[in-house]
């Protein structure tokens, strides 16, 4: 609605122009007096104050009656600026009729009702044709936030395209979103909209990359999933992945989130209309992408001559930060805004050279820093097993009485052994033992000679006393278990029962303090299990000791 209000500003008597205009009076003595003119032009507004149509400056400035005059002018009603506009600092009433101007866009989705927006027919790749309506009412919806119904605020200077790339269920197949966006390459678009997802392709992301090397800023809704997983096309290097926030400036719920997330744009409470009647408010990161493409066109229109890279840096630099200081998976960069920076060309002279080396560096950095977290890790486990060994050892003594523990820790295994089988050829150090120091050594005594042949272990195995049993890896999926008997009687194994491995003899009597070898066939990964052993003691008596087994 459009009227008029009459409103007396104080001016002094100025110049004249020849143009007619209706102008406002005020009269000297309050009241027309010998005014001259024809009396259908003068109408009275209030007792001081007259409006008198189709007459010029000079004449008004030239009768001695008026003592004050003014032109009449138009007022219009305030637009109502919808939250989502506002948060991003674009108010309706303060934006220039050719906003946007020079930049055109496309939006990728199921077309638009065109007797509703004023918005420009790209292809309906669906049906093959040149009509992209809409039969299913999310692209009215997402490109009514570029071009609102009537007023076409904000982007009243850009050029909106609908591409139908979905049919009336809201699907489209790869081929379809591939041949909107070489249509989009073809008629040089600056602005790609996206607000769908899907599996991730790689003609499409071919096709997306030539776009975005061919001047095109793509931007791609994040997704509505809630966790940390940037759908696709959002997911791909060249798109900007908008996520979406609420009226609070929160991360919504359902917005997705993680390392690709690129920038912020309202996706709650955004009201919108199918027929220009009904308003409803509606959620998604759907309504994020096109909402950052306003932001971006404003940047491409102001600023002539600039590409979608140095527009894409503009638009990280001058997004209002939300989350943690600087970028973070949840906000990105944080809420995209309108601003009013110039873009510097000389800035971003090989900006695009300059990101690919940056993210090599990250890339090579990260590969780098894992690599020393496993080896730091291996060395830990590593440490640990030592740790224990040197324990049980440093609670030994020798038949003399002196504690080993001033220089076992800095012994080889091969001296290591030759102590270990020396401390067992006296009976100084039991034999069961040797095991917790790193080795699995048999001692047979031939005449005057010992012989003490000793292995590495490498494995535990952790049941309760009196079994006790250790395990090495011979070669890939072949394991040595070996099974002490520490009690003062005869035990007789019944069976060995060991999660993910195969054991060749399964049964057999240990004599006192005694050891048994058996042979395990295990998977090729095997690394760890669950052990149960059954045995019998020397009154019959049935036992069952659990455990794991680690090799």
């Amino acid at each position: 609605m459009i009227f008029i209000l009459v409103i007396l500003a104080l001016i002094p008597l100025t110049t004249a122009l020849a143009e007619e205009k209706n102008y406002l009076v005020k009269f000297h003595e309050n009241k027309p007096g010998t005014f001259t003119t024809q009396e259908s032009s003068l109408k009275k507004i209030t007792n001081e104050i007259y409006l008198i149509k189709d007459t010029t400056e000079e004449e008004l400035a030239n009768n001695q009656e008026i003592k004050y005059f003014e032109e009449s002018r138009d007022y219009t009603i305030l637009e109502n600026t919808p939250w989502n506009f506002l948060a991003m600092g674009v108010d309706f009433n303060d934006i220039p009729d050719n906003f946007g101007e020079g930049v055109k866009i496309a939006v990728l989705d199921t077309g638009v009702n065109f007797s509703l927006l004023d918005l420009i027919s790209g292809p309906d790749i669906i049906n093959g044709d040149g009509d992209a309506s809409d039969d299913h009412g999310h692209g009215t919806l997402t490109a009514q936030l570029l071009r609102a119904p009537v007023t076409n605020f904000p982007l009243m200077g850009s050029e909106v395209y609908a591409v139908k790339v979905l049919d009336n269920e809201g699907i489209g197949q790869t081929e379809d979103i591939i041949a909107g966006l070489d249509w989009a390459i073809e008629n040089n678009m600056d602005i790609l909209s996206m607000s769908f997802n899907g599996p991730d392709s790689f003609l499409i992301k071919e096709k997306i990359d030539e776009a975005y090397s061919n001047g095109i800023l793509l931007i791609a809704s994040a997704g509505n999933s809630g966790n940390e997983t940037i759908l696709f096309p959002a997911g791909y290097d060249s798109v900007i992945a908008a996520g979406s926030i609420n009226q609070a400036l929160e991360k919504s719920s359902f917005s997705s989130y993680g390392e690709k997330l690129e920038l912020m744009a309202p996706g709650e409470g955004i009201i919108l209309t199918f027929d220009g009647e009904n308003y409803f408010s509606f959620e998604g990161t759907s309504f994020s992408s096109p909402l950052v493409a306003v932001i971006a066109a404003s940047l491409f229109s102001e600023n002539a001559g600039t590409n979608n890279v140095e527009v894409r840096q503009v638009l990280r630099t001058t997004a209002v930060d939300l989350g943690e200081q600087g970028r973070d998976n949840f906000y990105g960069y944080g809420l995209a805004s309108l601003s009013t920076q110039q873009i510097n060309q000389s800035d971003f002279e090989n900006l695009e050279n300059r990101v690919i080396e940056l993210e090599n560096w990250k890339t090579t950095i990260i590969e780098t820093i894992s690599g020393i977290l496993s080896d730091i890790a291996v060395i830990f486990s590593s440490l640990n097993g030592h740790e224990s060994r040197i324990t049980t050892l440093e609670s030994q003594t020798s038949s003399g009485g002196n504690s080993t523990s001033d220089y076992w820790k800095y012994l080889d295994f091969r001296t290591k052994k030759d102590i270990a089988c020396g401390f067992g050829e006296d009976n100084s150090l039991e034999l069961y033992k040797m095991q917790d120091l790193g080795a699995s050594c048999e001692i047979a005594s031939t005449g005057n000679r010992i012989k003490c042949d000793c292995e590495e272990v490498t494995g535990t195995c952790d049941i309760d006393s009196p079994i006790y049993c250790y395990s090495w890896e011979l070669n890939r999926g072949k394991i040595n278990l070996e099974v002490k008997n520490t009690a003062n009687e005869d035990l007789k194994i019944n069976s060995i029962e060991i999660s993910g491995c195969e054991i060749y003899e399964r049964s057999s009597t240990i004599s006192e303090d005694k050891k048994k070898r058996f042979r395990l066939n295990c998977m090729d990964d095997f690394v760890q299990g669950n052990i149960e052993i059954s045995y019998q003691d020397e009154s019959e008596t049935q036992h069952l000791v659990e455990g794991t087994i680690i090799v």
